[in-house]
């Protein structure tokens, strides 16, 4: 599936629909497209090393969204004086 996945991000899928309010791909449409399909095990493998960075990718997006709700949560009261930047200093060290 991740082999896939990445091997429709390389077409230009945006150009090949028809419609301009609901854009559609038809199976003709698809079928037209021209790849090179490695091998079933290389394909496996490639999905295999590939699950493992999108999970990575993922938790690091997830990790990212909380670290921004904290910084949102905790700048403004720095900048207001409510929270002292010196209660952090032993964690910035």
């Amino acid at each position: 599936q991740y082999y896939f996945y990445q091997l429709m991000l390389q077409q230009n899928l945006n150009m090949m629909n028809i419609g301009t309010s609901q854009p559609l791909l038809t199976q003709n449409i698809l079928s037209r497209i021209k790849c090179i399909l490695p091998c079933i095990s290389a394909i496996e493998k490639y999905n295999s090393i590939a699950k493992t960075l999108f999970n990575q990718m993922q938790a690091l997006a997830s990790q990212s969204i909380s670290l921004a709700v904290i910084r949102d949560t905790l700048l403004p009261k720095m900048m207001s004086g409510e929270l002292p930047v010196t209660a952090f200093k032993d964690t910035l060290e």
